[in-house]
């Protein structure tokens, strides 16, 4: 009986003990949920305070905007190295491209093959071009340069090539070449003209203050969504302005490097620059600046303390520039007419761009993908551009353009084979070059296009007011 309460007393114990762990650990797994909460609490709310009190300083949202267009460079440049690589490497490349045009109303379609050829090193270069409009052939024609010959054809009534000696033109243009200071080019190529931006954000921040603009309630309509928004307006006069362009170029003037390229590319001392900027400030200090000309520059930031647009007035217009997720909308209001100008980024390779005013709405749908087809050696780009135009509830004028390039390496541009030297022609032959020309679809296309502007009266007149100079 002893035996059996000893052992309900351990079971008692050790029942209690489990319990009281079993609080404990539940206490443990409690206070870290709260503790995970708490963090993700205050690590979104942190994140919207410093939202909310960074865009509530309009100067350092305009400085940050102003900063964000380097993302946008870096972006362009980082777009497809492999590709920028090919084309400015030292190893020859083709481009090949297909171009169909689908013009409005049923008035026909414009298709065109393009084989360009480029080797830099050697100074080798093949341009093929075909072009037709419908089934009728307009243009068609084959090219070929080195440093010593310009070699050509018209493909649809020769059979062979022709020849004419330019070795004296190139020498001639390659002598011109040498009085161009390649390495000023070099050297002005190598500048990160993105400081230029630091240097312009860091300038408003100079002039400008947070006291300088005034606050009020508003609303603004992006991508058809009403968004309540912080309105924060300043008035940016003449003296705003000056002092702007003066803490600028003051920043300039301490950019040795920037000097020196602007020294190189000018051919002019380094002191006499920093003395024309320096000058130049002075002047913009001592600059009268009493009038009573102004922009009002305006900053829209929402409730969330998220930065939707910013705006312009001046004499009457107004321009207001608004971003809502993928879609910016350019608005500007004069007389009582606007125009609206709305790019939505559907994706990286997608574009749509909307044009309207009254009764009017022009829409551009543009993709643009490059696809690799081998690293840094083979490229395809495909690019469609839809164009819509609609006119006062009137039918759809519409048209397309639908273009496919491969972009690749290539051992060698292509050479003209057994081409005829003109200079050697017996008369025949010359006779023979004179019918091949004058039949082919490219000299036909050429004639008819100089007598169409000679028959235009404006094209006439144009050219007859533009001054000849006989050297």
């Amino acid at each position: 009986m002893a035996e059996k309460f000893k052992d309900e007393a351990v079971t008692e114990e050790v029942t209690k003990t489990e319990e009281k762990a079993c609080k404990k650990n539940g206490k443990k797994v409690l206070i870290a949920v709260i503790a995970c909460v708490a963090v993700a609490v205050l690590a979104v709310g942190g994140f919207f305070v410093y939202r909310i009190f960074r865009n509530n300083d309009p100067v350092k949202v305009t400085s940050d905007a102003i900063r964000g267009l380097k993302d946008n460079i870096k972006d362009a440049k980082d777009e497809n190295p492999g590709l920028t690589k090919l084309l400015e490497g030292k190893d020859p490349y083709e481009v090949n491209t297909s171009i169909k045009v689908t013009l409005p109303q049923k008035m026909g379609t414009l298709g065109a093959n393009i084989l360009a050829q480029i080797d830099a090193k050697n100074e080798m270069f093949r341009a093929d071009v075909n072009a037709k409009f419908d089934k009728e052939l307009l243009f068609d024609m084959s090219a070929i340069l080195d440093s010593k010959n310009l070699a050509f054809k018209f493909p649809d009534t020769m059979k062979n090539y022709y020849s004419v000696d330019i070795s004296e033109a190139m020498s001639e243009f390659k002598e011109s070449m040498k009085e161009i200071d390649t390495k000023a080019f070099e050297k002005a190529m190598k500048y990160d003209y993105t400081k230029l931006i630091d240097y312009l954000a860091d300038a408003i921040e100079d002039a400008l203050d947070k006291g300088d603009f005034k606050k009020t309630n508003d609303e603004i309509s992006v991508d058809g969504k009403d968004i309540k928004v912080n309105k924060y307006t300043a008035k940016i006069t003449a003296k705003e302005a000056t002092k702007i362009a003066s803490s600028f170029l003051t920043k300039v003037s301490k950019d040795s490097e920037l000097i020196d390229v602007f020294a190189t590319l000018t051919d002019t001392d380094k002191k006499d620059i920093k003395e024309f900027l320096n000058d130049t400030i002075k002047e913009l200090k001592d600059v009268d600046v009493d009038g009573d000309e102004y922009i009002l520059y305006s900053v829209y930031v929402s409730k969330t303390g998220k930065v939707v647009g910013y705006g312009f007035e001046f004499e009457g217009v107004e321009i207001t520039i608004a971003t809502r997720n993928d879609v910016t909308e350019i608005k500007a209001t004069a007389s009582g007419v606007t125009i609206s100008l709305t790019i939505e980024e559907k994706s990286d390779d997608h574009v749509v761009i909307i044009l309207s005013t009254v009764g009017i709405s022009a829409t551009l749908d543009i993709k643009d993908e490059v696809k690799t087809v081998k690293k840094n050696s083979e490229y395809k780009e495909e690019l469609t551009i839809e164009l819509k135009l609609s006119v006062m509830g009137q039918e759809d004028i519409t048209a397309k353009i639908e273009a496919e390039s491969t972009i690749k390496k290539i051992d060698s541009v292509s050479k003209a084979k057994d081409a005829k030297d003109i200079e050697k022609l017996t008369a025949a032959e010359q006779a023979t070059l004179q019918k091949e020309v004058e039949g082919s679809a490219a000299y036909k296309t050429i004639m008819a296009l100089t007598k169409s502007m000679e028959k235009n009266p404006y094209l006439t007149q144009a050219s007859k007011e533009v001054p000849y100079y006989n050297y």
